[in-house]
């Protein structure tokens, strides 16, 4: 019998010893999960921080500084020659009656080199201010997922490279290439519009897509005169002329599927941040590109 309760009191000891221990095992696991929870994530090697925002926008402004120079020093001085268009009398069509036909007046004759300069001296300025003076401005407008400085900077800049290209893609007429560079700057107003307009979540897509049609409009004249050219024309436009329009469509279709996926997500401002740098970086690439292939085309 005394045998019997030894071997009992054992296996309640050991039971008990057991069950000591599976409590203690939650304890700990839960301690641990709750320690996990409540310490701060660490951010990822490849997110987007205010502090990389400002790193990147002065690395922007040294590059395109650099490229505002070597535009001036080691391009060709090849120039472009603005034209008004006007009405005057046709004289072989006016026998009987006075006909009028059509003419133009050159305006202005500039070099490409100075114009591919204030282009990229303009880029390096807008860079340098957002990541100096107008920095706490800009940072505000990432935070509130509507940052106005970005569109404008990156609107002015994006209607001075397609009017460029359209000028050496046969637009000499002064007054569309300005119609090029409005409807350009009213895709970035509208692209701004429509990101105030989603910053709660509300997926509103009207401003979006008038967006898109203004910004369809504005390459109209070069993709006329691209294929106009190339259909009727005695000879074809250099091969840098394609290219840097293939160049442009594709960097304004990454950043309008840029928005409307950020449109579409309906994403928080931690999620923006990282959206921004998508706008940023894509708007760098473009640039980069750009000059790529004008220097190789152009160099002297």
């Amino acid at each position: 019998m005394a045998t019997a309760k030894k071997s009992s009191n054992k296996k309640s000891a050991a039971k008990r010893k057991t069950a000591s221990a599976r409590t203690t095992t939650k304890k700990t696991t839960a301690k641990k999960a709750v320690s996990k929870a409540m310490a701060p994530k660490k951010e990822s090697k490849q997110s987007v921080t205010f502090a990389k925002l400002k790193k990147f926008n002065l690395f922007a402004a040294a590059i395109n500084a650099i490229f505002a120079v070597l535009s001036v020093v080691f391009l060709s001085n090849k120039s472009a020659e603005f034209y008004l268009p006007y009405s005057t009398k046709d004289e072989l069509a006016s026998l009987e009656s006075t006909v009028l036909g059509p003419a133009y007046e050159i305006v202005a004759s500039v070099e490409l080199r100075y114009l591919l300069a204030a282009i990229f001296g303009l880029s390096a300025v807008f860079s340098l201010l957002l990541a100096t003076r107008l920095r706490a401005k800009y940072e505000e407008g990432v935070n509130n997922k509507a940052p106005a400085l970005r569109w404008i900077s990156m609107g002015i800049i994006s209607a001075l490279t397609l009017a460029f290209v359209s000028l050496i893609g046969g637009v000499s007429d002064i007054v569309t290439l300005k119609l090029i560079a409005v409807l350009i700057l009213v895709t970035a107003l509208l692209g701004w519009v429509s990101e105030k307009q989603n910053k709660a979540g509300a997926q509103s897509y009207a401003s979006f897509y008038i967006s898109l049609v203004t910004g369809v409009f504005a390459w109209f004249p070069l993709a006329v005169g691209l294929v106009g050219t190339s259909l009727y024309g005695m000879q074809a436009f250099g091969w840098h002329v394609y290219v840097l329009a293939a160049v442009l469509l594709v960097g304004f279709i990454s950043l309008a599927l840029t928005q409307s996926r950020y449109i579409r997500s309906g994403a928080g401002k931690e999620e923006y941040l990282q959206i921004e740098g998508k706008y940023i970086s894509t708007d760098f690439l473009i640039r980069v590109a750009f000059f790529i292939v004008v220097f190789v085309a152009l160099f002297n």
